[in-house]
This record gives structure tokens, C-alpha cells and sequence, in this order.
């Protein structure tokens, strides 16, 4: 269908001398997308630079008439590809752009890249179970100084929000008596 609009092509690049256009068109298409600024950029920004150094960092795009409506950022290292952070120019979304740019990028990955394996990372979002029909099981390691800032910061994240949280959820599924 987005072939009726015009001409489709999908770009990749991982020239580190490119960082600067690659990075402009991820923010150019973001900011017509849903989704909000991303308020770490100059974090983002810096190891984006570092891990397009390293070699590991590569963008996707796929452009509609020379436009890009949809981008990709992806990290490939050891023969495994982590699939970072996708947008689209909300504009297209009757399109699914981001659904085509992944499509053309699987087949780039498995043909071009040579990829052994590839990971959506972290959440259960369901477009992920379209891609791939296991789930691993993650597991997440705190570590707190022993000060008396680290002994705080440990009773707040292993006790006191978890209270919370479980009190909230009591209350809104109904369970606490009245």
C-alpha cells in the first residue's frame, strides 16, 4: 500500500563519519512521531557516539520519496543484534511503517550483517511475539554502597516501594475490606 504514495527504499548506515546525519534524521523523524523528546539525549547522544566507535551501533530508514518515515537503532555485536529503539512519522501510521522497516531489516540483518541471533530487548510489547516465539527470562541485580546514603537508598527500593506498590494494587483490584 505505501508503494501507491510514491517510491520505498530502506536504507542502513554504520559510518562513523556519518554519526551526525544518521543522529538527524532519527531526531528529525522522532519529532513527527507519538513520541515524546527524549529527555537523557546528551547521554543517549555519547554512547550512541561511543557505541558507533566500538563498531556496534547501526540506523535504519525507511524513506517514502526520499523521506524518512520510519528509523531504527540497533547494536550488533557478536554475531547478535539487539533491536534498541524504533520511531515513525505518525503522519504514515495507516502504513505501519515501522512493521515494513523491520520487515526489510530482518532479512538485512540475516543476509548482509550475518547476525546469529536477535534480541528485542526488554518489555512484553506484543508486536515482539509477532518476531520471535520465545521469551527468556530476565533477572534485574541491585547494588547499593554500604553508607548511609546506600543503606537508605536499599531499605526504599527493597521494602518500602515495593509496600507501595502492592498496597496500590490491593486497593484498586478491590481486595482490601472495608
Amino acid at each position: 500500500r505505501l508503494e501507491e504514495e510514491g517510491q520505498v527504499s530502506f536504507g542502513s548506515g554504520d559510518r562513523e563519519e556519518d554519526f551526525e546525519k544518521y543522529c538527524a534524521i532519527y531526531r528529525d523523524v522522532r519529532g513527527r512521531s507519538w513520541k515524546h523528546a527524549e529527555s537523557d539525549s546528551a547521554f543517549l547522544t555519547e554512547f550512541r557516539k561511543w557505541a558507533m566507535g566500538k563498531g556496534w551501533l547501526r540506523f535504519s530508514f525507511l524513506s517514502l520519496n526520499d523521506l524518512p518515515i520510519s528509523c531504527h537503532i540497533r547494536l550488533v555485536a557478536d554475531k547478535t543484534a539487539y533491536l534498541m529503539e524504533s520511531v515513525y512519522d505518525k503522519a504514515f501510521s495507516e502504513f505501519s511503517p515501522t512493521t515494513l522497516l523491520r520487515s526489510l531489516l530482518m532479512t538485512h540483518l540475516i543476509d548482509e550483517e550475518k547476525v546469529a541471533a536477535i534480541d528485542t530487548i526488554r518489555g512484553d510489547e506484543p508486536y515482539k511475539m509477532e518476531w520471535t516465539p520465545t521469551k527468556r527470562r530476565r533477572i534485574g541485580i541491585s547494588a547499593f554502597n554500604s553508607s548511609a546514603k546506600g543503606y537508605l537508598f536499599r531499605l526504599l527500593m527493597t521494602f518500602i516501594v515495593p509496600l507501595v506498590k502492592g498496597v496500590k494494587g490491593s486497593v484498586r483490584k478491590g481486595d482490601c475490606a472495608s
